[in-house]
């Protein structure tokens, strides 16, 4: 191997290292944003008690079964606003545990995608359409995401 093949060498490999590299600073720095985001979309379990009616223990025993979610953060429990229903018979909207079993991500990005326009909703979020009771349409979209990434 020539002294020009070897440097080849060496500087391609460099350079798949530092693009690797620059990969994970951005996904770490993608992460950060997307939990940040949840984290100023969210709201403690006190405030979440008192914005839907409910008690703190109601919400914990949600969270536990699965009909909520949450984030603890330094021992506190924070659940993202867009499942709360304010001051309904029911506090939650439906179809949470249905839609984290489909959803292909973490919470973080969960949280990203039921908040954001879909063009297949015709513009709305995930989240306006679990408030309107369309559980079956979010749960099968969120489905579609895992299963067009395999």
């Amino acid at each position: 191997m020539s002294m020009r093949q070897s440097s080849l060498k060496v500087h391609a490999g460099s350079t798949r290292s530092r693009l690797i590299a620059e990969h994970a600073a951005l996904a770490h720095e993608r992460r950060e944003n997307l939990q940040a985001r949840l984290l100023r979309e969210a709201m403690p379990l006190a405030h979440a008690a008192q914005l839907t009616g409910s008690s703190e223990g109601h919400l914990r025993r949600l969270v536990a079964s699965g009909d909520a979610i949450a984030v603890a953060v330094e021992g506190r429990l924070l659940l993202p606003t867009w499942q709360l229903r304010a001051n309904a018979v029911a506090p939650v909207v439906p179809g949470v545990r249905r839609l984290v079993r489909a959803f292909p991500g973490d919470i973080m990005m969960l949280h990203c995608w039921v908040t954001r326009a879909s063009a297949d909703l015709g513009g709305d979020a995930p989240a306006t359409a679990l408030q309107r009771g369309q559980v079956d349409v979010v749960a099968s979209l969120a489905a579609s995401i895992g299963a067009a990434g395999r």
